[in-house]
């Protein structure tokens, strides 16, 4: 800190300094992510199913009833989907304008987090959070992936910053948009998108006593707001669908979070994930919490533990947990951090030092897989590993770059600038080499060889990028997953097959293809032995009988 100083006749100059190089490194940012937001392919299975599922919408022009693979398809309600069909109806059906929603809603949660941030504590405090949020390695990511995730991240962050700016400035009109923005979470996730803002608001309420904020809130007027905006949808699909009510409620929504044991993590399982996500801003972490607790009274403070801690408490007892679902607690973290950082940099430079220390050890391994392999070292077992051995080298260079970058930066112009460097140089990293695992995670490369006029099959497990890519149905081979509900209501005959049958048309048809993955190889095999591999990537496979 003091070796920084030396720079600036005073903190103010400091900070000016910072703000300019936050807007900066902002504008950098977001430039990259739209540069960036086509070059690889759907990654499978969250990318390839909602991009699916919208293109679905225009297909059988049903904005109504959502459908996978042309079944209904009801564990999400539809607004993210209908985003995602208007982005195809307006620029197109492909992958780029499958993640501008994404990426449009994750600028408008770092917008959100700057504003308050802004309007609260000053631009510095507005611009650290922003840049915070933005480049913190959980939330680039999500911003540039086809998931409902980052959209319902911005109406829950648009419904806890309107009630503040409504309480903390005294106007009414926010806390009309509070409640709208409650709505459009419900309709993009389920009741968690009332659940989340409206409970950790109200023990807010409750610890500081201010019960008059329930009659400033507007609840009569807002919650007939809310139940005008959600309710249509909900009647309609559940008039078009009777088992919608209880599948998507109960099953999707109360047992899951219960009893479910499909995606059962242990109850410490988004201790390591929020720190894991929130890099490389987690060494800065104990600094803010010093600075913040001598005011830990301050109702600014409060309101932002509180959204973090509500929903970071709420999903910890759940039975199903993955690590998206605390994505909301990242702008309550980032703007904690504007707060904490709103006068002057972190003391001390061993954040930066700690920060250079993890991505040295990353980028040194990145760099020695390559020769290692080629010496005979089996590293390279994991078709996922295979990006690694080709282009390891290049990817820890460049990552090296960049940390002597934050190094230099952080020690020249203060700790948090440094790591904003640092974190600046992981995305840029994350961003080229990306498309190095498209072979792994995607099946473009196997839609691109099968014929116009092909039946496709799957055996044993379902791609979704594969019915995005050929723009067709594709049959289950002795799989349901989750397509479970579809195939069990509705009428699924020559739809759901056996190996048997799979077996049999294959040999009466060289037009039958069937995709699975490679460890299903053998039983395939066993049936059809003449069955050729027509394509494989990473453990993709795509066979058929040749006439």
């Amino acid at each position: 800190m003091t070796r920084s100083f030396l720079l600036f006749r005073s903190i103010e100059d400091m900070v000016t300094f910072q703000e300019r190089f936050f807007s900066w490194a902002l504008a950098v940012c977001i430039i990259a992510l739209f540069l960036a937001l086509g070059s690889r392919a759907l990654w499978d299975p969250d990318e390839g199913r909602y991009a699916e599922m919208a293109r679905e919408i225009l297909v059988l022009d049903d904005w109504v009833t959502p459908h996978l693979d042309y079944l209904p398809y009801f564990e999400k309600p539809m607004m993210y989907m209908w985003l995602e069909a208007l982005s195809f109806k307006a620029f197109g059906v492909s992958p780029w304008s499958a993640r501008l929603v994404s990426l449009v809603s994750a600028l408008g949660v770092v917008s959100l987090a700057g504003f308050m941030g802004y309007r609260s504590w000053g631009a510095k405090a507005g611009l650290t959070a922003a840049l915070c949020l933005l480049t913190s390695i959980e939330f680039f990511v999500l911003a540039h992936s086809v998931d409902i995730n980052m959209t319902l991240t911005l109406f829950i962050t648009a419904a806890f910053v309107f009630f503040w700016i409504g309480h903390a400035e005294n106007k009414p009109g926010y806390f009309l948009l509070f409640w709208t923005a409650m709505a459009c979470a419900t309709l993009t996730k389920g009741p968690i998108g009332i659940i989340l803002p409206l409970g950790a608001i109200g023990l807010y309420v409750l610890i500081t006593r201010q019960f008059g904020l329930i009659r400033q809130s507007r609840p009569v007027i807002g919650i007939t707001l809310y139940l005008v905006l959600t309710l249509p949808w909900f009647i309609m699909v559940s008039m078009k669908n009777p088992d919608f009510f209880r599948y998507f409620f109960i099953d999707q929504n109360i047992q899951r979070y219960t009893s479910s044991t499909e995606r059962y993590q242990p109850f410490y399982y988004f201790i390591p994930v929020m720190l894991g996500g929130f890099l490389p801003w987690t060494f800065l972490v104990p600094s803010a919490v010093i600075r913040l607790w001598g005011n830990r009274s301050s109702r600014d403070i409060l309101y932002l533990a509180i959204w973090f801690g509500f929903i970071f408490a709420f999903f910890t007892p759940s039975h199903s947990k993955l690590a998206t679902y605390v994505l909301p607690c990242f702008p309550a973290m980032a703007m904690l951090m504007g707060r904490a950082f709103r006068e002057d940099t972190p003391e001390g430079s061993l954040p930066l030092y700690l920060s250079g220390t993890l991505w040295g050890c990353i980028g040194l391994a990145m760099v020695m897989v390559p020769p290692l392999a080629a010496h005979g070292f089996a590293l390279g077992r994991s078709s996922g590993m295979s990006p690694v051995l080709s282009s390891g080298t290049l990817m820890g260079l460049l990552l090296f770059a960049g940390i002597l970058a934050g190094l230099w930066s952080g020690r020249r112009y203060g700790s948090l600038t440094g790591v904003a460097v640092t974190g600046m140089a992981v995305m840029i990293t994350a961003l080229v080499f990306a498309p190095r695992w498209d072979d792994n995670r995607s099946t473009r490369s196997l839609s691109e060889v099968i014929p116009p006029q092909a039946r496709l099959c799957s055996y044993r497990t379902y791609y979704p990028s594969m019915s995005f890519y050929t723009k067709r149905q594709i049959s289950l081979i002795d799989y349901r997953g989750e397509l479970e509900f579809g195939v069990r209501n509705n009428h699924t005959e020559g739809y759901v097959l056996d190996l048997n049958e799979l077996a049999e048309q294959m040999k009466n048809d060289p037009l039958v293809y069937c995709v699975t993955d490679a460890h299903y190889l053998k039983d395939i095999r066993k049936m059809v032995p003449n069955t050729i591999l027509t394509c494989r990537e990473g453990n993709h496979c795509l066979l058929h009988v040749p006439r």
